[in-house]
């Protein structure tokens, strides 16, 4: 299935409760978010299309007290499906699209804290291309080095095969020159 996403989703392992009905609620904790809506999983299914309340719980990861703590809103799940069975017990992962914010505040407090999220990811990919080409460039200074010292070394044995040669040369113009003499 090709999924075209209009919002980029983030890890996000946040607080989450979710009224389905007048009298159900579900505790769980988010996968990931978007300004859209966000994953969840949870050991119960709630179908496709259900409209659910959503109290989203935002951590200080700001100086800003007014881009923290509870968001409401309403969403509806889009899709609802059986992802794995733990302990004998299935669950299901569901997505939620954000439809109606309580406030116009909470909403700002979403894309203030996804906003977050994206230039913390785009400074971890940053730090983590610096990290692989400092990895790299001890990988091929090391090479390098190696390359040299096993050139030197063929340099080495070839200058030896050369001093040997002309030592013999030498040898053998002396035995010349001494049976001249003679």
């Amino acid at each position: 299935m090709n999924e075209k996403r209009k919002e980029h989703r983030l890890r996000a392992n946040l607080a989450i409760k979710l009224a389905v009905g007048k009298d159900r609620e579900l505790l769980a904790r988010t996968e990931n978010i978007s300004r859209l809506g966000t994953y969840v999983m949870l050991s119960k299914e709630i179908p496709a299309g259900q409209a659910v309340g959503i109290t989203l719980e935002l951590p200080a990861y700001t100086q800003d007290p007014s881009l923290i703590g509870d968001v409401s809103c309403t969403g509806t799940v889009f899709r609802a499906s059986p992802v794995r069975e733990i302990d004998g017990k299935q669950w299901y992962g569901m997505g939620i699209f954000f439809t109606d914010f309580a406030d116009p505040e909470d909403k700002q407090k979403v894309s203030a804290f996804v906003d977050h999220l994206i230039e913390r990811e785009e400074q971890d990919i940053k730090e983590g291309l610096k990290r692989r080409k400092e990895k790299e460039a001890a990988y091929l200074d090391a090479r390098h080095k190696k390359d040299v010292a096993a050139g030197q070394d063929e340099f080495q044995k070839e200058a030896l095969g050369l001093l040997q040669q002309i030592s013999g040369r030498l040898d053998a113009i002396e035995r010349q020159l001494n049976s001249r003499k003679k």
